[in-house]
C-alpha cells in the first residue's frame, strides 16, 4: 500500500484564546524497585530508612498522605506547594524519596493538564474522497509563565567526556483505516519525525502550530468503503520549561480523527438509522456501513440492538453478518479483531 502523503509546515501563531481550540475544531523507578500499594510510589530497595522518632515519622507520613489526597482531588498546584514546603525541611529517608516521587507526579500533571494544551485537530470531522484533509498540530501555553522549548541543547551522557547535542523532535503518526464491508479492517500507519530550527517561546495564550495536509486520493481512491485518518503526535523535547519548572517526559498530544466518505454518500446523513434499515432490507453492506457511521449517539443503543438481533438470527446470511461486524468495528472505533460471539458480548457491555 502506498505511503500516506502528508505535508507539514512550521508556523508560530500568537494571541490565541487560552485553553480554547477555536473554530477548527517517566518512570521515576527502574528494575530494582518495588511499589508501595497505598501510595503507588516507587521505593528502591537500596534506600535505607533513617532512624527517626515516632513523632517525626508520623509528621512526614501525614504530609505524604495529604499531598497524595491533593493529587487525587486534582489540586496539583496545592500539592506542589505543600511538597516544596515539606522538602525544605530536609526529610529523612524513605520519606525524602517518596516526596520526590510525588513531586514528579505533581509536575507531570501540571505540565500535561494545567500548563500546556497539546492537541491535533482537523478542520472538520468528515470529508469526501478527493478533498485534502487540512488540520494542525497545536502546542499552546495556558500557564501564567512563559513556555520554552529549546530547539536543542548540549548534554553530557554518563561515561562520556564530550557533550552531545540533543535535538527537539516532533513525532507524528498518521493511521489510515479502511472499513471493508466483508469485516476486513485495513490499517496503514505513517510515522514522521521533524525537528525545529529555533527555540519555541510562548507567552500565555500563544500557540505553536504545525499545519497538516493529507491527500485523500493517495490511498485506494476508487474504493467505495468508509475510511478514516487518525493524527497523533508526541513532542520529544530537549527540555520543556514553564515558569522555570522543567518537564523531562514527552508531551503527548490529544489525537484527532476524520472520516473520508465516497462521492455521493452525503444523502446517508439524512435519517441515518432509517438508511441502515433500508440498506439491510436491500442487502447493501456498503450503504449500511456508511449510514451507521452517521447514526447519532442518542440512537446508538437502538442501533446496537438492531445489529445484535440480526447477528443471532439463524437465517441471516454470512455476507450480511460480516457487514454487521464491519459496522460494529466502525462504532467501536478500535483496532481489535472480534468474532461473532465476541461482538455480541461487546454489544451487551455497551451502555
Amino acid at each position: 500500500m502506498p505511503r500516506i502523503l502528508l505535508v507539514f509546515a512550521l508556523v508560530l501563531y500568537a494571541g490565541c484564546a487560552a485553553n480554547e481550540e477555536g473554530p477548527l475544531e517517566a518512570s521515576d523507578g527502574d528494575a530494582n524497585t518495588e511499589i508501595q500499594p497505598s501510595l503507588g510510589v516507587f521505593e528502591p530497595r537500596d534506600i535505607k530508612p533513617q532512624d527517626v522518632s515516632a513523632e517525626t515519622e508520623d509528621f512526614y507520613q501525614k504530609r505524604i498522605d495529604t499531598i497524595a489526597n491533593l493529587l487525587l482531588r486534582r489540586d496539583h498546584e496545592g500539592a506542589l506547594e505543600l511538597l516544596r514546603d515539606t522538602m525544605a525541611s530536609d526529610p529523612p529517608e524513605p520519606f525524602g524519596h517518596r516526596l520526590r516521587s510525588l513531586e514528579f507526579r505533581a509536575l507531570n500533571k501540571l505540565f500535561t493538564e494545567t500548563w500546556i494544551d497539546a492537541f491535533a485537530r482537523f478542520e472538520k470531522p468528515a470529508y469526501e474522497i478527493g478533498e485534502v484533509l487540512k488540520g494542525e498540530i497545536v502546542l499552546m501555553n495556558i500557564s501564567d509563565g512563559d513556555l520554552v522549548v529549546p530547539a536543542q541543547r548540549l548534554m553530557t551522557q554518563l561515561g562520556q567526556d564530550e557533550p552531545v547535542v540533543t535535538k527537539t523532535i516532533f513525532r507524528s503518526v498518521t493511521t489510515y483505516r479502511e472499513y471493508i464491508p466483508d469485516n476486513t479492517l485495513v490499517i496503514n500507519a505513517d510515522t514522521r519525525n521533524f525537528s525545529i530550527d529555533q527555540d519555541i517561546v510562548l507567552a500565555r495564550g500563544e500557540a505553536h502550530r504545525i499545519p497538516v495536509a493529507i491527500d485523500s486520493m493517495n490511498v485506494n481512491p476508487q474504493a467505495t468503503m468508509l475510511r478514516s485518518y487518525t493524527l497523533e503526535c508526541k513532542l520529544h523535547a530537549a527540555r520543556v520549561e514553564v515558569g522555570g519548572e522543567v518537564f523531562h517526559s514527552p508531551v503527548i498530544f490529544r489525537p484527532a480523527t476524520a472520516r473520508v466518505y465516497p462521492r455521493g454518500a452525503e444523502h446517508l446523513q439524512d435519517a441515518p438509522f432509517e438508511r441502515v434499515k433500508q440498506a439491510w432490507d436491500r442487502e447493501s453492506p456498503v450503504h449500511m456501513s456508511l449510514a451507521s457511521s452517521w447514526v447519532p449517539r442518542t440512537q446508538r443503543r437502538e442501533l446496537l440492538s438492531f445489529f445484535r438481533g440480526h447477528l443471532v438470527r439463524p437465517e441471516t446470511i454470512e455476507a450480511m453478518k460480516k457487514a454487521v461486524m464491519s459496522c460494529l468495528q466502525v462504532l467501536a472505533d478500535d483496532d481489535e479483531s472480534r468474532n461473532e460471539g465476541q461482538w455480541i458480548a461487546w454489544i451487551d457491555r455497551q451502555p
